[in-house]
C-alpha cells in the first residue's frame, strides 16, 4: 500500500457529455468523461506517483472520448463498432469492440465479434463515466491486463419468481500485448470461456460470473536472461507457458432510498 497525504489529492467531477444522432438504419452515440488530479505522497512513500497521478496535475488517468456506431442489417441482425481515446493512451483511437448481433427471440440475443469480457458487474461499461458512481472506477478491484475477447457469446433475458434474470455464455480466444516489468510482451489466451448470471429485483442485484482460460505470456527480456540461467526443470516451472488460469467472481449492490452499496 502506498501512504497517501490524503489533502493534497484533489480529484475533479467528472464531466460528463452524451450525444445521440440517428440517421435511417445507423445510429450513433458519443460521450466523454472529463477528470482530473494530482497525487503527492508524504516523505515516507515508497511511490510518487499513484494510478498515473504524480505532483503535476493532469488529466489523462481518467479522460476518455468514444463514438458507438449501430447499423441495422434487418429485424433480427445489427452490427455494433466503439471507437475509444483515452488519455492513458496519448488519447490515440482504438476499435474497442466490435460485433454482430443476431437476435433469435425477444429474451436471447446471440453476438460475434470483439466483445468486452464479462468479469465484473461493470464490465460493459467501464469507460462511461455516467454509468457508475465513482469518478473512475477502484483500479484495485476493476482493472485487469486484458478486457476484451474475440469469440461468440449468447445472453437470455428472462423473469424467475419476479426476478428479472440474465445469462451470459461466451467462448474465446484474445491475443494481445500486455506489459510486464516495465516491457511490452506478448499474451495469448485460448479457450477463454466463462458464464455469469445477474439477478435484480427493486433495489437489489446479485451477480455471480466463473471465467477460464489457457494462456501463454511471454517472459521479459530481464526475467528471460534470469530463466536460461536456471536449471531447465526448474526454469519450466516459473514459465507462464500452457498455464491455465480461473477467475470467480460475486457482487452485491443495494440501491435504496439515498442509500447505494457495492461490493464485488
Amino acid at each position: 500500500m502506498v501512504p497517501i497525504n490524503r489533502k493534497s489529492i484533489a480529484l475533479t467531477s467528472a464531466l460528463l457529455v452524451c450525444a445521440n444522432t440517428q440517421a435511417g438504419d445507423l445510429r450513433l452515440n458519443g460521450f466523454a468523461s472529463f477528470g482530473g488530479g494530482q497525487f503527492e505522497a508524504d516523505d515516507s512513500a515508497a511511490s510518487e506517483s499513484y494510478q498515473g497521478f504524480d505532483d503535476n496535475f493532469t488529466m489523462k488517468p481518467v479522460t476518455k472520448i468514444a463514438l458507438q456506431a449501430t447499423a441495422e442489417v434487418n429485424k433480427n441482425v445489427t452490427v455494433t463498432g466503439q471507437l475509444l481515446a483515452s488519455g492513458n493512451d496519448d488519447y490515440n483511437m482504438e476499435a474497442e469492440w466490435a460485433y454482430l448481433t443476431y437476435e433469435a427471440n425477444r429474451n436471447l440475443d446471440l453476438r460475434v465479434g470483439r466483445l468486452r469480457s464479462p468479469f465484473f458487474r461493470y464490465s460493459d461499461s467501464l469507460d462511461v463515466g455516467y454509468a457508475y458512481p465513482w469518478v473512475a472506477p477502484p483500479r484495485q478491484v476493476y482493472r485487469f491486463i486484458f478486457d476484451t475477447v474475440e469469440g461468440v457469446d449468447a445472453v437470455y433475458n428472462t423473469r424467475v419468481a419476479g426476478w428479472n434474470a440474465t445469462a451470459q455464455a461466451y467462448y474465446g480466444r484474445l491475443q494481445d500485448e500486455t506489459v510486464l516489468l516495465g516491457e511490452e510482451v506478448d499474451l495469448d489466451l485460448t479457450k477463454f470461456t466463462g458464464v455469469n448470471l445477474t439477478l435484480d429485483r427493486d433495489w437489489l442485484t446479485f451477480r455471480a460470473s466463473y471465467n477460464r482460460a489457457d494462456f501463454d505470456v511471454d517472459a521479459p527480456a530481464d526475467l528471460a536472461a534470469v530463466l536460461s540461467a536456471l536449471p531447465n526443470d526448474v526454469a519450466e516451472g516459473l514459465r507462464a507457458e500452457d498455464e491455465v488460469g480461473e477467475f470467480w467472481g460475486v457482487a452485491a449492490e443495494i440501491d435504496y432510498a439515498n442509500w447505494l452499496f457495492i461490493s464485488e
